[in-house]
């Protein structure tokens, strides 16, 4: 059994190698593409044109109550709510939240333009959220689908998992300070490992990496919700001193043949993060 095991992990490393290899050749024809046309097309981006786009800044990926479906949930900027001057406005939520369900990611994200008025932009996207139990019965493997039909998804894009609720609860969940969640996500993560804390920041292409390679496995910062996530949704709940819902970075997740089996925190992360070159400084108590 643990041959076969081991053969069945060697195949999927050589399987996702080659589509890797294809995402990077279709991104490489893109950009020359792009570059082409720069020499032969003139002007800019009209107002008409930017009013056509809808900027997703975070995508939430989780299975549906439909075992065999996954659902996705894209955190789309409300422009009127985030531009500066007098058009912006707090009482309005930053976000919005938009899901649909298919059986598989890329497919489900596609579903979601049928309830847009404007094309869904991913150039933008700086935070990928995984759902627990997704990432603890399909894996992270799924996830190349979903990159390799998505154009404009960045690889330097963040991911967590979702621990103890939804990947949508998660890009839901509004924040003070930086008023876009993903922001803030992202924020938080960069200030808590150039400090020496028990949180990292890890980026989609260091997770393909080690996912394509013999031998080594991905480890993921989890992010939970201290509070109500049906409050921590809501504007009136960022509007007091209080949140009633609190995103927090919590823990590490670890992973085998590209499943979550445990989860790793407090100075216990220290290790790990040493281990993998993520640590700059560590005070202790």
């Amino acid at each position: 059994m643990k041959i076969m095991s081991k053969d069945k992990e060697e195949i999927n490393v050589l399987i996702l190698q080659q589509k890797r290899r294809k995402i990077k050749m279709k991104r490489s024809i893109r950009a020359f593409m792009i570059i082409l046309c720069c020499f032969f097309l003139s002007g800019c981006w009209s107002s008409k044109e930017m009013s056509d786009l809808a900027f997703v800044t975070a995508v939430g990926i989780s299975k549906d109550k439909d075992e065999n479906k996954y659902k996705v949930s894209l955190q789309v900027v409300n422009p009127g709510s985030v531009a500066g001057g007098q058009q912006a406005s707090v009482q309005d939520a930053p976000v919005t939240i938009m899901s649909s369900t298919a059986f598989n990611p890329f497919e489900a994200s596609r579903h979601v333009t049928s309830k847009m008025s404007r094309n869904l932009y991913y150039a933008h996207t700086n935070l990928i959220v995984i759902d627990e139990e997704l990432a603890r019965t399909k894996g992270l493997y799924e996830l190349f689908d979903f990159i390799e039909r998505s154009d404009q998804l960045r690889e330097t894009a963040t991911i967590v998992i979702a621990k103890g609720t939804s990947a949508e609860n998660v890009i839901k969940n509004l924040t003070p300070i930086d008023r876009i969640p993903a922001v803030y996500v992202n924020k938080m993560l960069k200030n808590a490992e150039d400090n020496g804390g028990q949180n990292i920041k890890v980026t989609v292409d260091e997770v393909l990496q080690k996912i394509t390679s013999q031998g080594r496995e991905p480890i993921i910062n989890g992010i939970s919700i201290q509070g109500s996530a049906e409050e921590g949704s809501m504007q009136e709940s960022i509007q007091g001193s209080d949140p009633k819902g609190k995103l927090e970075a919590s823990g590490i997740a670890i992973f085998r043949e590209g499943k979550l089996i445990d989860w790793v925190k407090g100075y216990n992360v220290h290790g790990i993060l040493w281990t993998t070159n993520k640590v700059k400084d560590i005070v202790e108590a």
